[in-house]
């Protein structure tokens, strides 16, 4: 679940339906925060622990993605 609030975003360039994004992308926030909820009820900094991770993790996956892109074009 944590894999796919990652790789949603509507933050990515060219995408034609940025709503839709947007929407799937705070279902699956609100799912992960209920499984945490559920999973650790003692835990409480668990869920926002993993969202600060969120901007580095999308970087790094943007860079992955530009490499693989280069790769391909030029192998």
């Amino acid at each position: 679940l944590f894999t796919a609030v990652v790789l949603v975003s509507a933050g990515r360039s060219g995408l034609e339906n940025v709503n839709s994004v947007e929407a799937l992308q705070e279902t699956l926030i609100r799912a992960l925060r209920t499984l945490i909820m559920k999973n650790h009820p003692n835990e409480v900094s668990i869920f926002t622990k993993l969202l600060l991770k969120l901007p580095d993790l999308r970087s790094l996956n943007n860079m992955h993605s530009e490499e693989l892109l280069a790769f391909k074009v030029h192998p």
